[in-house]
């Protein structure tokens, strides 16, 4: 490592992170020693508010995730992403097997990568918004798949993952 850690501010984070004034670091164990080395300049300290949310003590709302490496071995150092200002105390799946969520105030489309994607959706109707399966979710006015709304697909003729995909194969062979 090519980088001169200052000893008078280095300070032991924990789960092998560290810092001095000006970066954070990560070790990683190894048989032959282990490799110690700049992971980024993010000098924020976290506090977990759950088992998935961090708050910054900037104030903003993070998520912890790895960085992909060479998948599925090996993950890189954990750090953390910001997210939409949730309501950490009422977010809650939409269903076991799918990437919706709610909180009091809003649907999310969240998407488990290593970096994560984490979608607002602001047209979504809190009330009427349902899950259909595979991505798929519906409310009063939209149809949404992966978090995007399905322009032209009327939500009341969608009921399975069926009815999307015979729109999409008529709009693709309409182009």
């Amino acid at each position: 490592m090519k980088q001169t850690i200052d000893l008078a501010t280095f300070q032991e984070l924990g789960d092998g992170y560290y810092k001095d004034y000006s970066n954070k670091y990560y070790f990683e164990s190894m048989a032959d020693g282990g490799e110690f080395r700049v992971v980024y300049n993010d000098l924020r300290t976290y506090t977990a508010l759950d088992h998935q949310f961090f708050r910054g003590d900037d104030g903003k709302l993070y998520i912890q995730t790895e960085q992909l490496i060479n998948p599925p071995e090996n993950y890189g150092p954990r750090f953390y992403r910001q997210v939409p200002d949730i309501d950490v105390s009422t977010y809650q799946e939409l269903n076991a097997n799918s990437d919706y969520k709610k909180d009091k105030n809003c649907i999310y489309w969240e998407y488990g990568t290593t970096d994560g994607t984490f979608i607002k959706l602001v047209k979504a109707d809190l009330e009427t918004f349902q899950v259909i399966e595979f991505g798929l979710g519906k409310d009063k006015k939209h149809v949404f798949f992966h978090g995007e709304i399905v322009e032209g697909l009327n939500p009341k003729s969608v009921k399975t993952y069926k009815d999307y995909e015979n729109f999409e194969a008529k709009r693709r062979k309409h182009k």
